[in-house]
């Protein structure tokens, strides 16, 4: 049986999409500036292809979209917003501990 045109479309979609995923795993796991800065731009590439293909599939029929209701949107931005400010405070926390351990090492090198 031959292969047709919305299966081709799925497992390019399919695999755009694990590019995704792996491209920004990779990114937060990078500590070479110029690295991430390679990783951003084929994450960016491979997002745009998962936008092409999905319109590709939705104007063919072979996909429907489903939009999210407003209140779906405010829900997602009102926790997107509490997981960033959870996130500040766990950042400002370490910072702090850090900063307080340095102060302690220097304390006690000074000491001895």
């Amino acid at each position: 049986m031959p292969v047709t045109d919305k299966q081709i479309a799925t497992e390019l979609l399919a695999y755009e999409k694990m590019m995704v995923t792996a491209y920004a795993q990779t990114i937060s796991e990078t500590s070479c500036p110029e690295l991430r800065q390679g990783f951003q731009q084929l994450l960016s590439h491979s997002a745009q292809n998962v936008a092409a293909i999905g319109q590709v599939m939705t104007a063919n029929g072979w996909t429907a979209p489903r939009y999210a209701l407003p209140d779906e949107v405010i829900q997602v931005a009102e926790q997107a917003s509490q997981t960033y400010q959870n996130l500040q405070q766990t950042v400002t926390a370490w910072q702090a501990a850090e900063a307080s351990a340095i102060k302690t090492e220097a304390e006690r090198s000074a000491r001895q």
